[in-house]
């Protein structure tokens, strides 16, 4: 017989922390160059902290 479960609900999910986001408008063609780099299982955040990791480490006169 079919168990029923009770709903989730905001009460039941009252220890859950939402992560906080924000949008970064781009456009899609940048979008998908961005996804091309991601490595298997990394998220967005991982790959936009190393990029810019790896930016801030170039000396700055490679900048220009």
């Amino acid at each position: 017989m079919y168990k029923k479960r009770p709903l989730k609900t905001l009460r039941n999910l009252t220890n859950y922390v939402m992560p906080e986001y924000v949008t970064i408008p781009a456009e899609p063609s940048t979008r998908e160059r961005i996804k091309s780099h991601l490595r298997g299982g990394e998220r967005y955040d991982d790959l936009l902290q190393r990029l810019v990791n790896e930016y801030e480490e170039e000396e700055p006169a490679n900048r220009e």
